[in-house]
C-alpha cells in the first residue's frame, strides 16, 4: 500500500503558482492551436505553429495576454466562406470543453483522489478551461466588435443571433462551474 502524501500549507503555498501557470498555459496554448491548426487544414495558413505570441512582456509571459491564432479572419470573409470562420472560432472553445470533459472525469477517479497534488493541478486545469470558455460566454456574447473575439466570429459566421450562443452555451457553462463544485 502506498503512503499517502503529506500536503502542507508551506509546500501548497510553494506549488500553488507554478501549477497556477502550468494549468493556464496548458489552457490557452491547444485553444490557439486549434484555431491555427484548422486554419492550416482548411488552407488559411501556411504554418500551424504560427501563432502571435504576444511578446515578452512580463504580462504576456505570465497571463499569456496577447496570444492570439494569428489567422486573417477578414481575407477568409472575402473569398467568401463565412462558415470556416465560425469553424474556425468554435474549434478554440470546443478543445477547452474537451479538457473540461476530461478533467472532470479525471478528478473523480479515485486514483486521482489519492494524489493531492495531481488533483489540485486538475482542479486548476479546470478551472482554467471552464474560465476560458466562461470568458466568452457569457462575458462577450453580445460582444459587436473585434476580431479574435470568438464567439462574435461563430454569430457573424453563421448568421445566428448571439441569443442562441447564450442560452444553449451558457446552460453547458453553468453546469460545468457546478461540476467543478
Amino acid at each position: 500500500m502506498r503512503d499517502t502524501i503529506k500536503v502542507t500549507p508551506f509546500k501548497l503555498i510553494l506549488v500553488t503558482p507554478f501549477l497556477i501557470l502550468l494549468s493556464h498555459y496548458l489552457a490557452v496554448f491547444p485553444h490557439e492551436y486549434a484555431h491555427s491548426f484548422l486554419a492550416w487544414i482548411l488552407g488559411y495558413k501556411n504554418n500551424p505553429f504560427s501563432l502571435n505570441y504576444g511578446g515578452t512582456s512580463l504580462l504576456n509571459i505570465l497571463l499569456l495576454a496577447n496570444i492570439d491564432q494569428n489567422v486573417d479572419n477578414n481575407m477568409i470573409y472575402s473569398l467568401g466562406h463565412p462558415i470556416h470562420v465560425a469553424l474556425i472560432a468554435f474549434i478554440g472553445p470546443f478543445m477547452n470543453g474537451l479538457f473540461i470533459g476530461l478533467s472532470i472525469w479525471l478528478l473523480k477517479k479515485e486514483k486521482i483522489k489519492q494524489h493531492p497534488y495531481l488533483f489540485y493541478f486538475l482542479f486548476l486545469f479546470n478551472l482554467m478551461n471552464i474560465g476560458n470558455i466562461y470568458d466568452y460566454v457569457p462575458v462577450r456574447t453580445f460582444v459587436t466588435h473585434g476580431n479574435m473575439n470568438d464567439v462574435l466570429n461563430i454569430e457573424q459566421g453563421l448568421n445566428i443571433s448571439p441569443w442562441w450562443i447564450y442560452i444553449v452555451i451558457g446552460y453547458l457553462v453553468a453546469f460545468w462551474i457546478w461540476q467543478l463544485f
